[in-house]
């Protein structure tokens, strides 16, 4: 009898198109809305506080080099400058202090200034007439705080195109004002020296610990389908108390099925169908938008812990919405509750782009601890070191259970 319940749960709510269009193809438009609009275009005022980071000296430092100086430029005109200071606040230290750090968290990156950046960059914006000289900076992330190392990479080229247009500006004063001045000779002269000496500085981002940092698309693709899950609970949930008004449920409960059985192949529903949305979420954005989820194997482990905490909130709204006889349980739900955990977990922003309380409450929302679990995955992290975040979401299945049980019982006569 369970399973015949459990079958024609399911049939209803696949062959129900709103059920389809809440749980299937919302959280795909939202996902691809806020992965083509959110791809590290963050502006300062989203920061709340600058973000650390270390700045390593591959070279000899040498503050009475001739000017310009590239070093006192980088430190002391850009780094020290009052906006910079607000979206970043530097530490010099040592390649090995710099790992430390990063490892601890205590700073989101470091640049690494290579051995040749003052002489290299000193060459390259002088009108020496010597051959440029390739200058390498490399910026070390931390793959749990992907778009602070955006920004930074961003504020490097920004610096990088300032000096670029200092070796402009110098070329136009160099050549534009010598005696008997052709304006048409001299423009041209300019611009083939634009075109011969770009300032050959690359920007290298290189993987700490072996672990990925994540595109817009694979955090959106996790951070909405989280979310979404809820309304899996929701719609389950509601199919409840349609039966109820339909006398589905008191024909049930003279033929002779325990309202337990019931509320159970209701919360088992609960977790087919978000495990289900999942699969359908997981092969779409792959194929249309090319996510990597990372170990299919391990996606698959966390897919099934955030589907069965799912199922327990599930049963916990089955259980109240048997008890109301209404829908505000279920409207509370996905009006309230629901933009309150999404905001809170980070389906709507990055957890790292809000204020440090709002991080630490992050990890007390089930779409926090899912979108932190397949986020990792996407980024190379073993099962072992997600283990906490899997356990929070077990932990979750185990409350909501336990409540629903309880309310059962205390209010069994409502019920039945």
């Amino acid at each position: 009898m369970y399973i015949s319940i459990l079958g024609r749960e399911l049939r209803l709510i696949l062959t129900d198109r709103a059920a389809l269009l809440t749980i299937i193809v919302m959280p795909i438009v939202l996902m691809a809305i806020l992965g083509l609009s959110l791809q590290g275009m963050f502006t300062e005022s989203v920061w709340t506080t600058a973000i650390p980071i270390g700045v390593v000296q591959e070279y000899q430092p040498d503050p009475d080099r001739q000017q310009p100086n590239p070093e006192k430029i980088f430190f002391g005109e850009f780094l020290e400058n009052e906006q910079v200071k607000k979206m970043v606040s530097y530490t010099v230290i040592s390649a090995a202090e710099a790992d430390r750090l990063l490892a601890s968290e205590e700073i989101a990156a470091y640049v690494v200034l290579p051995q040749n950046y003052v002489a290299g960059t000193q060459n390259n914006i002088s009108l020496n007439n010597q051959p440029n000289e390739p200058v390498n900076i490399k910026i070390i992330a931390d793959p749990e705080r992907n778009y602070s190392a955006l920004v930074v990479e961003e504020l490097i080229k920004v610096f990088n195109a300032s000096m670029q247009d200092m070796t402009v500006k110098t070329a136009i004063l160099e050549r534009s004002f010598p005696a008997n001045l052709n304006w048409s000779a001299k423009a041209t002269d300019i611009a083939r020296f634009y075109q011969d000496n770009q300032q050959e500085i690359s920007i290298e981002n290189i993987e700490f610990d072996g672990k990925k940092q994540i595109s817009s698309f694979q955090y959106y693709s996790a951070a909405i389908m989280s979310m979404f899950l809820f309304f899996s609970a929701g719609v389950t949930a509601t199919r409840l108390l349609d039966e109820r008004r339909g006398y589905t449920w008191q024909r049930q409960i003279v033929a002779g099925i325990r309202p337990a059985t019931i509320i159970l192949a209701n919360c088992t529903t609960a977790i087919m169908v978000s495990l289900i949305q999942m699969l359908i979420v997981v092969i779409f954005s792959s194929l249309a938008f090319g996510v990597a989820w990372g170990s299919l194997t391990q996606a698959a482990v966390v897919g099934l812990c955030a589907a069965l905490s799912i199922g327990g909130l599930g049963a916990m709204l089955a259980v109240l919405t048997a008890v109301t006889g209404n829908y505000k349980v279920i409207t509370a739900l996905e009006s309230v509750i629901v933009q309150i955990f999404a905001l809170l977990g980070g389906s709507y922003l990055p957890v790292e782009l809000l204020p440090p309380l709002v991080q630490r409450l992050s990890n007390f929302t089930l779409n926090g601890l899912a979108i932190q679990a397949f986020t990792k995955t996407m980024q190379g992290y073993n099962l072992s070191q997600i283990t906490p975040y899997l356990s929070g979401l077990i932990i979750f299945a185990v409350l909501f259970l336990v409540i629903a049980y309880g309310i059962f019982v205390g209010k069994r006569r409502q019920i039945v």
